[in-house]
């Protein structure tokens, strides 16, 4: 997909409507809906997301994940900064 993407644009983006952009605002809702206190859920939920997608990405494309570290040990990690963040903003 994003070695491709210039030739199939149009089906990316009905691909991004339908189903990742979905992912980024139902991620914003539950964050809404724990009562986390978040200045932006939005965003929150984007960098959540995101940091946890480019994972297999970066494996993909280089042959390295973050930190060349272990499945496990980044999604550990993931984790606790996610409940970590979420309980910050809940302490507000």
């Amino acid at each position: 997909m994003l070695r491709e993407y210039h030739g199939f644009s149009e089906l990316f983006e009905r691909m991004w409507q339908s189903v990742i952009a979905t992912l980024y605002r139902e991620a914003a809702q539950w964050i809404r809906a724990q009562g986390a206190d978040v200045a932006d859920p939005e965003a929150t939920a984007a960098v959540l997301i995101s940091s946890l997608t480019y994972y297999p990405l970066l494996n993909i494309l280089i042959g390295h994940t973050p930190g060349d570290l272990e499945a496990d040990r980044f999604l550990d990690a993931w984790v606790e900064h996610a409940v970590r963040s979420l309980e910050a903003g809940s302490a507000r």
